[in-house]
């Protein structure tokens, strides 16, 4: 008798524990989370319906904090989902919205913070063998190849902003086209368009190597599986400070849950940067009302590039130390 009471009281205690840990949690943590891969819409030919403008806002970090990483007080750690802070006319404010300028001004849909949008390995961090390094403000000023292929407007690579963690960013869209035989997924950020067969045929022969890379879908269920390889190895890796390399294989996997959301998921793999492929998930969310202008990059970049390499010639006239050359 006494251990059929203790076996209810516990019963009874573990579901208040459980009913008091969700009730904490956001309405949209809890839906996401237990959103059902039910939603069978179709498109004409009957394939799965994905076609809509997406929005990718997240407060969810790419990696759970490391733990063996000591931040102090006033210090922002990417990891920790703590907002940056900034000063103005002497006096301190705290970003209100995801990252900074542009990016805080929007009104598109913000899935729930979750841990880590790292997934595999469960610790949520990334399995790198190799260190991240940013180049130096000194190499910035000496070549603009130091710079990344995003900031000298070429790519954002597979798979960019489809990946997109917390802390800042803007131009977090993208739309998906259907037609019988190919999707299509057009970035807004650079204005990419990848143009997906559906065919079953093979990847372009190793030696064509490119930017997006060659990538090749296929359906499974209600899933769109796209897989890309062929990349040249000279995109900007993740996270930042880590180089991509040719052997780079990335799988992307759609899944609409509902309506108004669809799951993306995604496994990289390279054996030159990480010692095991890993898996990173996030909730994007239909933004019908989103309008995707184009994105004219070099426009606007030409100013930041020539300021930038204008003050390394002028600190090398003051009698700055020589430039160290290419960090790439």
């Amino acid at each position: 008798m006494k251990l059929r009471h203790h076996r209810f009281a516990f019963s009874v205690l573990a579901v208040v524990i459980a009913g008091v840990w969700l009730a904490q949690l956001p309405a949209a943590a809890q839906s996401q989370a237990a959103a059902p891969k039910t939603y069978t819409a179709k498109t004409p030919w009957g394939h799965p319906d994905l076609m809509g403008t997406w929005t990718a806002w997240d407060r969810t970090p790419l990696q759970a904090p490391d733990p063996g990483k000591v931040i102090p007080p006033s210090g922002v750690n990417e990891d920790d989902g703590r907002r940056p802070t900034f000063k103005y006319q002497g006096q301190e404010y705290e970003y209100a919205g995801l990252g900074s300028g542009m990016g805080r001004e929007h009104e598109s849909p913000i899935s729930a913070r979750r841990r880590s949008l790292v997934s595999d390995p469960e610790n949520g961090r990334l399995p790198l063998k190799v260190t991240p390094r940013e180049p130096s403000d000194q190499e910035l000023f000496d070549d603009y190849l130091n710079h990344s292929a995003w900031t000298r407007c070429i790519s954002m690579g597979v798979p960019g902003r489809l990946l997109s963690a917390a802390g800042g960013g803007y131009n977090k869209a993208y739309d998906i086209f259907q037609s019988p035989g190919h999707v299509v997924i057009y970035h807004e950020m650079l204005h990419e368009a990848r143009v997906i067969p559906l065919d079953g045929g093979p990847h372009v022969g190793p030696d064509v190597k490119m930017w997006m890379g060659d990538s090749r879908g296929r359906w499974e269920g209600q899933t769109l599986v796209v897989e890309t390889t062929n990349f040249n190895g000279k995109g900007d890796g993740q996270p930042r400070g880590v180089k991509q390399t040719q052997a780079l294989k990335v799988v992307e996997r759609f899944t609409r849950v509902d309506d108004k959301t669809l799951q993306y998921e995604v496994t990289l793999t390279d054996p030159n940067v990480y010692t095991r492929p890993w898996t990173a998930m996030q909730f994007h969310n239909l933004d019908p009302k989103y309008t995707i202008y184009e994105y004219a990059c070099h426009e606007g970049n030409m100013r930041y590039m020539t300021t930038v390499l204008s003050r390394g010639r002028l600190l090398e006239a003051q009698g700055a130390p020589p430039a160290t050359g290419r960090a790439r």
